[in-house]
């Protein structure tokens, strides 16, 4: 169990979206009940055919592992048993389809015929931006080639004493490892990588628990430790990014969206394409992302169809001062932060804009920002 701690200490990436990265805690989350159906109740048809259906659901590049699961707990459906699970897998999907068709006007979700068509290269935006190499890097290289050692070392303790765990560990991470070498992602966000180093930092710890004696015991668990303690040792940077992050990125979407909250009457509508200042900002909010949309609803259009009396624009890579950024036709800025330019972490800043005609609306500052 402590060789275990120590891999997930390793992985910075798992440690760090497990509180944060938009939709990956639920991620981490589901994989582990996937692995906890597959080791204690792979005989259960309604679990397997919850989590496998949650699976699917949740992310379309978690399919793999949804697979892994059916294999590793041996589900039949030709059985007579099984019939129970095929049917509530079934009814679960159908329902989110149906769910999907009546709020976006598409029974496959907006985000995945978006994001699928841009990594395919189906359009004139899309294309690879990413080498086909970027997953494998992320997930297997770097400071995560010792762990990703140590596990390939674990699978025969695994095929020998936790054979379904093995079925569902290979399977998911093969899958989605070719899926993202042959299309990889349209964004550079590690967090793609979390299911694979999740699993592999857990099941490699499997490799000092062989049934073996005496010194050769030893010896393995030895190994075990000397690899877990190089691939921590050298994840220091990766760890001193997400503080960076914290601090810096991620507070400024949401002091802009808290200033909004604070300064503005509630009856103003916001735009913008970020979760943190959408939820702080405590207003109607429109999705500028287009991951919730069908059709071709970009920033123009949900700005001259809605008109909202604030945009929340997140600039990241621009290479100029926030106050040299020329704002929206009809509106002007009125707050930014640019602590992430500031402290030089990244070239990235969030600017809040007021349209021109209700600006005589904003109110004083009644309470200190302190986040």
């Amino acid at each position: 169990m402590a060789i275990c701690f120590l891999c997930l200490a390793a992985a910075p990436i798992v440690m760090g979206y497990s509180m944060g990265g938009m939709e990956t805690p639920l991620t981490i989350f589901l994989i582990a009940l996937a692995m906890t159906v597959v080791v204690k109740h792979r005989d259960n048809v309604t679990y397997i055919a919850l989590v496998a259906a949650m699976l699917v659901i949740h992310k379309i590049d978690l399919l793999p592992w949804a697979f892994g699961l059916f294999v590793a707990t041996n589900f039949n459906p030709l059985r007579k048993e099984a019939l129970k699970g095929v049917l509530i897998f079934a009814l679960i999907l159908i329902l989110y389809l149906i769910g999907m068709y009546f709020s976006t006007g598409s029974v496959v979700p907006i985000s995945i015929i978006r994001k699928l068509s841009d990594s395919a290269a189906l359009n004139s935006s899309g294309g690879f931006d990413l080498p086909r190499i970027w997953f494998i890097q992320t997930a297997l290289w770097g400071h995560r080639f010792p762990i990703t050692v140590l596990f390939l070392l674990s699978l025969p303790a695994l095929f020998l004493y936790q054979r379904p765990l093995a079925y569902f560990a290979v399977i998911g991470i093969l899958g989605q490892t070719i899926a993202y070498t042959l299309f990889p992602p349209t964004e550079e966000f590690s967090w793609y990588a979390v299911p694979v180093v999740f699993v592999i930092s857990i099941a490699a710890a499997a490799f000092c628990s062989a049934n073996f004696g005496g010194l050769w015991r030893y010896g393995f668990i030895g190994i075990s430790i000397a690899l877990a303690v190089y691939a921590f040792s050298h994840s220091d940077g990766t760890r001193k990014w997400f503080v960076a992050n914290s601090n810096n990125t991620e507070a400024d979407r949401s002091r802009a969206g808290m200033w909004v909250a604070n300064h503005t009457p509630k009856t103003f509508r916001v735009a913008t394409g970020w979760g943190n200042p959408a939820f702080f900002s405590m207003r109607k909010v429109y999705d500028l992302s287009g991951l919730n949309m069908s059709g071709n609803k970009d920033f123009e259009y949900v700005v001259k169809t809605h008109n909202p009396e604030i945009l929340i624009l997140c600039v990241w890579k621009s290479g100029k001062d926030p106050r040299d950024i020329p704002p929206p036709a009809g509106y002007k800025a009125v707050k930014d932060y640019a602590s992430t330019l500031e402290n030089r972490v990244d070239d990235f800043y969030t600017i809040v804009f007021v349209r021109k005609d209700v600006e005589d609306q904003l109110s004083p500052r009644t309470f200190e920002e302190t986040l």
